[in-house]
């Protein structure tokens, strides 16, 4: 690609552009018409006649209308773009002069987006335009942490076994390919743990056949207890509201994945004589690889119910932030 259009970059950033528009709104598509059921929308937002309200006052048609354009948004966006640039620290590779090292041009956000755009420029003009080529290239280059856990309300197998893959031997799995009929696939995946040979298979697109094999794995390691403690609490706490915040640290205690939850209540009066409560959820967090402790914020409501529920949806958010960096935490007892 280089030989056809030398140096002009732009141009591939604006062919990148145009094709990761159209593999956003494929992935979408795909998820709308085999995940988004309507038990699982519900499942997001509780009641699924207020979202529907809901969502027409903002302008939408139907709430799938609404899950595609947001999706759209998310996965094209400048910050998982650039992170995902991060992930793969290819932004240590753009050629600069002294004046741009010196400025750390490399890091602006704006330059890794152009980047990656740039690269599935490049790849699809040197592929002739291999829609599946493209497809592949876009889907390892992707940071699947943001993009998945959105398309798919429950934690993605095929990131769960990344995470934890990467964690055990610093590298990304290799998948074997095998053509069959219909344009299936089979997938081999095969590594050592544990001082065995592990093999597991599946049949699909290459992408469903993937996504099963990983699914295999998961189950083989979820039975034989090889998954963090981590992966647990993740699947417990998806889809948390401010309304399902309280239920989802009781069954994070009933599982015996953290300490009780206990809440405590001081209340005061505003200027006008109304009373303010404050509530205090006696747990904190720490983060394993930096040995940091913290409790997690007091809230205040007006309603006492609402400043409990407050400040356990504040927990959850700290929480899963931190999953989604892949930091091992440990919730203890105040």
């Amino acid at each position: 690609f280089c030989l056809v259009f030398g140096a002009n970059k732009t141009f591939l950033k604006q062919i990148g552009d145009s094709v990761i528009k159209a593999l956003v709104m494929k992935m979408a598509s795909e998820g709308l018409n085999f995940q988004m059921s309507d038990e699982t929308i519900y499942n997001i937002f509780n009641d699924y006649n207020e979202v529907k309200e809901i969502i027409s006052r903002m302008g939408f048609n139907s709430i799938e209308q609404f899950i595609e354009e947001q999706f759209t948004k998310r996965c094209a966006s400048d910050e998982v773009l650039s992170k995902s640039i991060e992930e793969k620290t290819f932004e240590n590779l753009i050629l600069m002069s002294k004046g741009d090292t010196i400025n750390n041009v490399n890091k602006q956000t704006n330059i890794k987006v152009n980047l990656f755009k740039s690269i599935i420029g490049a790849i699809a003009v040197d592929s002739e335009w291999n829609f599946d080529v493209i497809e592949e290239v876009f889907d390892n280059l992707l940071d699947q942490n943001t993009v998945m856990q959105y398309l798919n309300p429950k934690l993605d197998e095929v990131t769960m076994f990344h995470k934890w893959y990467f964690k055990e031997f610093k590298e990304a799995p290799v998948y074997e390919f095998i053509e069959k009929e219909n344009n299936n696939f089979e997938c081999v995946l095969k590594f050592n743990f544990n001082e065995k040979e592990l093999v597991f298979k599946a049949e699909g697109s290459k992408k469903l056949a993937k996504q099963l094999c990983c699914k295999e794995v998961i189950k083989y390691l979820e039975k034989n207890n090889y998954l963090s403690k981590n992966n647990e609490i993740a699947k417990v706490i998806e889809n948390f509201t401010p309304d399902t915040a309280i239920n989802k640290l009781q069954m994070l205690f009933q599982k015996g994945l953290i300490p009780e939850p206990i809440y405590e209540f001081n209340t005061s009066y505003d200027e006008n004589g109304n009373p303010v409560w404050e509530c205090t959820l006696k747990l904190g967090i720490k983060i394993i690889s930096t040995d940091q402790s913290f409790p997690f914020e007091i809230q205040k409501h007006s309603v006492k119910k609402e400043a409990k529920k407050d400040v356990a949806f504040i927990a959850l958010g700290a929480i899963a932030q931190l999953l989604q960096y892949n930091e091992e935490i440990e919730i203890y007892s105040l």
